[in-house]
């Protein structure tokens, strides 16, 4: 396939995964136990005719025509206002992008740096290998939220949580494509020859899955998005992450709505641009 039709490819299946993304997150609120139902009604002072308007603007409509309307609104440049935060959803949005650019940028900055020399180590020098792995095993069966909350007790930001989250990934993964390198032709030549073990691992076994590594890199800021949601969120950090908990749990669809499609256009780009300077669409496995 040429480039240019690539190209054209994954423009289409970006624009499919960004509608699809965002009509599963409109069925998902509204199909929610207690959709429809607002805790203003709880309010002892309001009157009937108060409570009677909050059911009518919450009343339940068909997820279609409210997803029709949100896209329409958003082909236009408005994302509509939110009901939860009583502001304009385009606003929140800009107000939050760029704390959650940093927070995720800096902990896959961490992520990488730690992960790739531990990958290396472990493949490198074999008595590396089972403490690291032990060491990235108990990290991948923590849960996520726990790790965010013992980070925000111990004073971390959200930065360490994402980090958290990204490194056994990125460490399981790696380090089997290095495992894979040791069988290769090449490699096999070098250590016969006995150049170094380091010299080889960097001319030849790193350099042989490059193509591979790139797209891990594509889907290490997947995974860093994902894990941003309930680090911000319990790290108190107010970023799309926390915006899109918030807008959730309170039944607000216009700002989870756009979060989804920013996150799904974010990723799915990253996605893409890598298969396509790497030219592979080998299958990641967390």
């Amino acid at each position: 396939m040429k480039l240019f039709e690539r190209v054209q490819y994954f423009m289409a299946r970006l624009m499919l995964g960004v509608l699809l993304g965002g009509l599963a997150s409109v069925c998902l609120v509204q199909w929610a136990p207690g959709f429809g139902v607002d805790e203003r009604e709880l309010d002892p002072t309001l009157s009937d005719s108060t409570r009677r308007r909050i059911r009518d603007q919450n009343k339940s409509v068909s997820f279609w025509k409210t997803y029709a309307r949100q896209v329409a609104h958003a082909v236009h440049g408005d994302f509509g206002v939110s009901s939860n935060f009583n502001a304009p959803v385009a606003d929140l949005i800009a107000d939050r992008a760029l704390i959650t650019a940093k927070s995720v940028a800096f902990g896959l900055a961490i992520a990488w740096g730690l992960a790739v020399p531990a990958a290396a180590m472990s493949v490198v020098w074999r008595g590396a290998a089972i403490p690291l792995m032990a060491a990235v095993s108990i990290l991948l069966c923590i849960p996520l939220g726990l790790v965010a909350v013992y980070f925000f007790l111990l004073g971390f930001s959200a930065t360490g949580v994402i980090a958290a989250g990204v490194i056994p990934k990125v460490f399981g993964y790696l380090r089997e494509l290095l495992t894979e390198s040791a069988a290769l032709p090449h490699v096999l030549a070098a250590v016969a020859r006995g150049v170094h073990p380091w010299r080889i691992f960097w001319q030849h076994r790193f350099l042989a899955v490059a193509p591979e590594t790139l797209s891990l890199a594509a889907v290490s800021i997947n995974i860093a998005l994902g894990a941003a949601i309930p680090a911000e969120a319990l790290c108190d950090s107010p970023g799309l992450g926390q915006l899109a908990w918030k807008a959730a749990t309170a039944r607000d669809l216009a700002p989870l709505l756009a979060v989804t499609w920013l996150l799904t256009t974010v990723t799915l780009a990253a996605n893409s641009l890598a298969t396509v300077v790497s030219g592979t669409e080998r299958t990641w496995r967390p």
